[in-house]
């Protein structure tokens, strides 16, 4: 039996903005810890799948005569990343392990979350951070929680808001 997911989840979506591997999403630019999971809107959360049939037909429920489905639990992806206040984003692993070597590096980099308003599927939300080099402040910087995401994902500064 083949079992595909329901074309539609109700704001949710399989494809996921991050994967973890050993504690840290894979292929961003910025280390950022699986603990932001909540913050990208990722959650293990139930959705269903319709049956097929070995020929690919939809199998019916006998007792409503609609397309029968099952229920899974996987992780989905929705629209409301909420980084928010007090959150600190470190541009390398070392800052996890060892601070001073990490800020005596002067290619270290570190976020601290000042104020967040939180995305919605239509609206990007808000967010306000200080920029560290080396442990020392830079800027603060303000734009959508989006931008900011795509921000950790390539490590290119986004524009403000």
């Amino acid at each position: 039996m083949d079992n595909r997911p329901v074309t539609k989840l109700k704001d949710r979506s399989l494809v996921l903005c991050a994967e973890f591997q050993d504690g840290f999403a894979i292929g961003y630019a910025w280390a950022l810890l699986e603990s932001f999971k909540e913050a990208l809107d990722i959650r293990f959360h139930e959705y269903h799948v319709y049956i097929y049939d070995s020929n690919g037909n939809h199998v019916k429920n006998l007792e409503t005569n609609k397309k029968a489905t099952r229920s899974v639990w996987g992780w989905t992806q929705g629209h409301g990343f909420n980084f928010c206040e007090g959150d600190m984003i470190h541009s390398n692993r070392l800052a996890y392990t060892n601070w001073k070597e990490f800020v005596a590096n002067k290619e270290s980099k570190t976020i601290q979350i000042i104020n967040g308003r939180q995305a919605t599927k239509d609206d990007d939300g808000e967010i306000v951070y200080r920029y560290y080099e080396a442990g020392l402040f830079v800027k603060v910087v303000n734009t959508s929680q989006t931008k900011f995401v795509k921000f950790l994902q390539t490590g290119m500064e986004p524009e403000s808001a």
